[in-house]
């Protein structure tokens, strides 16, 4: 159970012996469903749903609407072509900021990590 965790690992094994490492699977996933089950990571997992729901309508209007924006880009009409030009140039900065969105929060989640593998787990 511990052996992702080297210092508790050697503190669990001084004080139960060497059977204490030797955990059955059953075990292991009773902690993994209690771990996963906690209030943070069913947020996380709602939060998850949401997003998936939201992609299932968005994905195809997104979709829509650069084709009509390709196509009218296109168009032999200055001012549909000039409008859908503005268009698409608008919609390729997108990914610029949803990548500045994303970087703080994947930040937290390294710092997270940081944290417990080593301080938690060393310091212990």
């Amino acid at each position: 159970m511990f052996e992702y965790c080297p210092a508790i690992a050697e503190q669990v094994k001084l004080a139960l012996g060497d059977e204490a490492l030797s955990i059955s699977v059953q075990e292991r996933a009773q902690w993994f469903s209690c771990y996963f089950t906690t209030k943070k990571h069913l947020s996380i997992f709602r939060a998850a749903g949401v997003v998936l729901l939201i992609l299932a309508f968005t994905v195809p209007v997104a979709l829509l609407l650069g084709f009509l924006g390709a196509l009218g880009k296109a168009s032999r009409w200055p001012v549909i072509s000039q409008i859908c030009s503005l268009y698409v140039i608008m919609v390729r900065g997108i990914p610029d900021i949803i990548f500045f969105l994303f970087v703080p929060l994947t930040i937290e989640i390294g710092i997270e990590y940081v944290m417990h593998s080593f301080v938690y787990c060393r310091g212990s």
